[in-house]
C-alpha cells in the first residue's frame, strides 16, 4: 500500500500544504523551522491514530493542546488526508469487508471493483478545551485539496459529520471506562479472598463500612462506585455476599455498555449505502488493513544503538530463518559502512546483573558500539532499524546529522535502494539527498510572512535538471537560497566573498548564493529559457555580474532585453573585476605585510613605484586589447540564409 499524496490543513504550521506524486523516496528540504518535520508528523498523526482501532478518542498533545492548530484558532477543523494506491488484493478485501456487513447491495458493489485509491481523511478539533480526533471520511478514490476542506472524489464507506464524531467521543470514552471500571471491580474479589483479617471473620460478623477502603486502595475508582462499595460492604454479611454483590455491579455495567452501543446517533453520518444513525461493522477491518502497514519515524533526537538491536541481533542466530537475514544485514552494513556488525552475549557480570540475567552487546569491527565514531553509529541506527523492523514507511528527519559527506551519500544511495522495499519520506538540509536519483521527488518546503508552511510545487529529477549539470548550478542552489549572484569563475567568487567580508556582510543572512559561470562567454548558456524559467518559477531574484571585455552597448542592450524583468544583468565599467584591484595603496599595505615577514624588512616600496609598475604592464598589454578588439568586429560569423539561396 504505497502512499500517493499527503493533505493536511490546520495542523501546526501546515495551514494548507500537502505533498503529490510521491514516490518511493520523497525528500523533504528548506531551511530551518520551515515545516518539514511537522509533514512527517502529520503522516505519522495519521497512522497512529488509525493504530488504536478507534474511530473517534481524545488527541493527547505534546505541548498545549492549542498550538496544535494553525493560528491558535479555536474554531479550526483539523484535517490530515492521506491517499493510498492498493493492490487488486486490497481492493478485493474492501469490497468483502462491506459485503459481509450489508445485504442485497451486489449491484452497487460493482463500483468498488478494480479501484486503485483508497483516502482517508483523520479529522481533530478542540471541544470545551479538550482536543478530540476522529475518522472523518474513508472512500475508495483520490483527495480532493482544493476547496475550503480536504474531501474525496470517489465512493464514500464513511462521512461523520463533526457533531457526530462529538457524540460517537463521548459515548467511548464512557464505554472505555466503563470497562475499566469492571476490570477493578473484578481484583477485589481476589484482594479479599487472601485477605488473613477476612479469612479470620467468622461468618456472623459484618464487614465494617471502613474495610472497603482497604481492598479499593490501589484502584482509581469512580467516587459514584465507591458509594455503591460502602453500601455493598455495609449490607452484606459474608465475603460471598460481597462477591455477589461485586458481580451484579459488573452486570450492570456491561448492561450499560450495550445499552450505549445500540443508542443511534443524533446525528447521521454517511455510509457505503447512505444515512446511518451509528458506524457500520465494515469499518474497522478496512482501518486495520491500513494500521497494518507499519511506520518507523527517526525523529531528530535518536536513541543510541543498545541492549535491544543486541538482544535483536542474538535473536536472529537461534530464530528460524534468522541466520540468513543476519547475514544479509551484517553484508549490508559491510558494504555501506566498511564495518563488520554483530552481537554477542555479555560476560560482564556486573552488566548481566543490572539487566536482571543475560545481557546481550553490538559488537563494531570487534569493539563495543559506544566505542565507534557518532556517524557510523548514526548511519548504524537507521540502517539497523530498517533491516530489522522492516517498516511499510519510514519517515526520517535530517539523516545527514554526524555524517560526513561521503557517508551522506553512502546512506542516500542505501535509502534510495530501500525504497524499492519500504517507501521512505526525508526531512533533510542536505543536498546529497537530492542530486542523484530518478526514484525520488524533491519538495521545497518554505514558510510565507504569515509564518505558515507551504510546499511548493513538486520537483522531481526532471525539473532540476532542465538546467544541465555542466552548467555548475546545483541542486542546492536552486533549493537553499532566496537570491543567486553569477559570477564568471572563481576569482570573481573569490573577491566578492572576500569584499563582503571586510565591509561586515553576511551573505548568509540573507540567502545569497554565488554561482560561478566558468566564464562570460557561458552566460547566455544560464541566462537559457530553462534556467530563466525554473529559478523564476521558484521567485529566486538573480543577478549576473560580467566583466566589460570588449562587448559595446549594443551588445549589452541586447542581452538586457531578453532576460526581461526575470533577472538583472550588471556589467563592470572596467575591463575585468580584477582591475578593481589595481589601487597602488592597496598593493602597497599587501607588499609591506609581505615584506615584514621576510628578510628584506628594510626594503622600501612607495605608491609612486607601484603606479608605475601598472601602467608599464597596462602598455604592454595595449596591443592584445586591441587585437582582440579587431576581431570582434571584423571577424563576426556570417549566417548563410539557406532559403533565399534556393529561391
Amino acid at each position: 500500500m504505497k502512499i500517493e499524496a499527503v493533505a493536511a490543513r490546520n495542523f501546526r504550521s501546515l495551514k494548507r500544504a500537502g505533498l503529490e506524486k510521491c514516490s518511493d523516496v520523497n525528500v523533504l528540504i528548506g531551511k530551518n523551522n520551515a515545516g518539514k518535520s511537522t509533514i512527517l508528523a502529520a503522516i505519522e498523526f495519521a497512522f497512529d491514530f488509525m493504530g488504536t482501532d478507534s474511530i473517534t478518542g481524545p488527541w493527547t498533545p505534546r505541548g498545549r493542546p492549542i498550538d496544535e492548530i494553525t493560528g491558535r484558532n479555536q474554531q479550526g477543523l483539523v484535517q490530515i488526508g492521506i491517499q493510498f494506491r492498493i493492490s487488486s488484493e486490497q481492493s478485493t478485501f474492501i469490497r468483502n469487508a462491506v459485503a459481509s456487513d450489508l445485504e442485497g447491495i451486489e449491484v452497487a458493489l460493482k463500483a468498488l471493483e478494480n479501484r486503485e485509491q483508497l483516502s482517508v481523511i483523520v479529522a481533530g478539533r478542540l471541544h470545551d478545551g479538550i482536543l478530540t480526533k476522529y475518522i472523518q471520511e474513508i472512500s475508495v478514490g483520490k483527495i480532493i485539496d482544493s476547496g475550503e476542506f480536504i474531501t474525496t472524489d470517489g465512493n464514500k464507506l464513511l462521512f461523520i459529520p463533526d457533531d457526530a464524531a462529538l457524540e460517537l467521543l463521548v459515548s467511548e470514552r464512557r464505554i472505555a471506562q466503563l470497562k475499566v471500571n469492571i476490570e477493578d471491580l473484578a481484583k477485589i474479589g481476589p484482594e479479599i479472598a487472601r485477605s488473613p483479617a477476612f479469612r479470620q471473620r467468622e461468618r456472623s460478623e459484618r464487614p465494617e463500612r471502613s474495610e472497603m477502603r482497604f481492598y479499593t486502595r490501589n484502584l482509581n475508582l469512580p467516587q459514584e462506585i465507591n458509594r455503591k462499595l460502602e453500601a455493598i460492604f455495609e449490607a452484606a454479611n459474608s465475603q460471598d455476599e460481597i462477591s455477589s454483590s461485586i458481580e451484579a455491579l459488573r452486570e450492570e455495567f456491561r448492561d450499560n455498555i450495550s445499552q450505549i452501543q445500540s443508542t443511534p446517533l443524533k446525528e447521521a453520518i454517511q455510509s457505503f449505502t447512505g444515512a446511518v444513525r451509528k458506524p457500520p461493522a465494515y469499518i474497522k477491518p478496512i482501518i486495520r488493513m491500513i494500521a497494518n502497514n507499519s511506520v518507523l519515524h527517526f525523529k531528530e533526537t535518536r536513541q543510541a544503538i543498545g541492549a535491544r538491536e543486541a538482544e535483536q541481533l542474538l535473536k536472529l542466530k537461534t530464530k528460524r530463518g534468522g541466520p540468513e537475514r543476519l547475514a544479509s544485514l551484517q553484508s549490508t552494513v559491510k558494504s555501506l559502512l566498511g564495518v563488520a556488525v554483530d552481537a554477542f552475549d555479555s560476560d560482564d557480570g556486573l552488566l548481566q546483573s543490572i539487566r536482571g540475567g543475560r545481557a546481550a552487546e553490538i559488537d563494531i569491527d570487534e569493539f563495543l558500539v559506544e566505542a565507534n565514531g557518532a556517524g557510523i553509529r548514526e548511519a548504524l541506527r537507521i540502517i539497523l532499524d530498517l533491516e530489522l523492523e522492516r517498516p511499510a514507511y519510514a519517515l526520517i528527519e535530517e539523516p545527514e546529522v554526524h555524517l560526513h559527506p561521503g557517508l551522506e551519500k553512502v546512506l542516500h544511495s542505501y535509502l534510495v535502494e530501500k525504497g524499492n522495499f519500504c517507501q521512505v519520506f526525508i526531512a533533510t538540509h542536505s543536498t546529497n539527498f537530492i542530486d542523484v536519483s530518478n526514484k525520488q521527488n524533491i519538495y521545497l518546503v518554505s514558510r510565507d510572512k504569515y509564518k505558515n508552511s507551504f510546499i511548493d510545487i513538486t520537483i522531481n529529477e526532471d525539473d532540476i535538471l532542465k538546467i544541465p549539470g555542466e552548467m555548475g548550478i546545483k541542486p542546492s542552489s536552486v533549493l537553499m537560497f532566496d537570491r543567486l549572484l553569477f559570477v564568471e569563475g572563481p576569482s570573481d567568487e573569490s573577491i566578492i566573498s572576500n569584499l563582503a567580508k571586510s565591509l561586515g556582510l553576511d551573505f548568509s543572512a540573507v540567502g545569497l548564493g554565488l554561482v560561478q559561470m566558468g566564464g562570460a562567454s557561458n552566460n547566455q548558456h544560464f541566462a537559457s529559457e530553462a534556467t530563466l524559467d525554473l529559478l523564476s518559477r521558484r521567485q529566486i531574484p538573480m543577478t549576473f555580474l560580467l566583466d566589460r571585455d570588449e562587448r559595446e552597448e549594443d551588445e549589452i542592450k541586447k542581452a538586457e532585453k531578453r532576460l526581461g524583468q526575470r533577472a538583472t544583468m550588471h556589467w563592470l565599467k572596467k575591463r575585468e573585476l580584477e582591475n578593481y584591484l589595481l589601487v597602488p595603496a592597496a598593493i602597497q599595505k599587501l607588499i609591506e605585510f609581505k615584506l615584514s615577514t621576510s628578510s628584506n624588512k628594510n626594503q622600501l616600496v612607495t605608491t609612486s613605484d607601484i603606479a608605475i609598475a601598472i601602467n608599464e604592464e597596462a602598455e604592454a598589454l595595449k596591443d592584445n586589447v586591441l587585437s582582440m578588439t579587431l576581431a570582434k568586429k571584423l571577424m563576426r560569423p556570417v549566417y548563410i540564409d539557406r532559403l533565399e539561396e534556393m529561391m
